[in-house]
This record gives structure tokens, sequence and C-alpha cells, in this order.
């Protein structure tokens, strides 16, 4: 959706981050990036765990070794995607 030739998610970034010019300091802010942090781990984790379950239920169609290889591929490829939003979150902020 464009709203006067402005695409809608850079319209929302612009009024979340660019309303610090108007009095709410640095302190507000950074408040408001650490906000949008969270909810970008959020979205990160949430996607690693449903592309993790599909993987699991995919791997049931499977016997044998076939399941176990499969399902520890799956087990892998989501503990990589924890880990990059573990560093993604540490890069953002890096307190423990």
């Amino acid at each position: 959706m464009r709203v006067h030739g402005i695409a809608m998610p850079a319209l929302i970034a612009t009024l979340a981050l660019g309303g610090c010019s108007q009095g709410r300091g640095e302190a507000q802010a950074a408040r408001d990036a650490q906000h949008v942090a969270v909810l970008q781990d959020q979205k990160a984790e949430t996607a690693a765990e449903g592309m993790h379950r599909l993987a699991l239920a995919q791997c049931e169609t499977l016997t044998g070794g076939a399941f176990r290889s499969c399902r520890d591929e799956a087990d892998a490829d989501y503990e990589l995607a924890r880990m990059r939003a573990k560093l993604a979150r540490a890069e953002v902020d890096p307190k423990p």
C-alpha cells in the first residue's frame, strides 16, 4: 500500500524513529530502537520455530536412518537460526 508515493513501512519507520527530534530526546530514541530490536528478535525466533516445526513434520514421512538424518538436519538448522538471532541481538545490545 502506498500513501502519497511513500511506502507504508518507510512511513511507519519515519514516524516511529523520526519523532525523536520533536522533543522526545535521545533517551526515548534509544528506547524506541531497543523496542524495535526486541520485536525483530521475537520475529526471528518465531520464524525459526515455525521453520523447525515444518521441517520436523516433513521428516515424519521418512523412516529409519532417513528420519534421523532429516531430524538432525532440522535441529541443526534451527540451532543455527537461533544463534544468528542471538548474534543480531548482541550487535544491537551488547549487554548480556
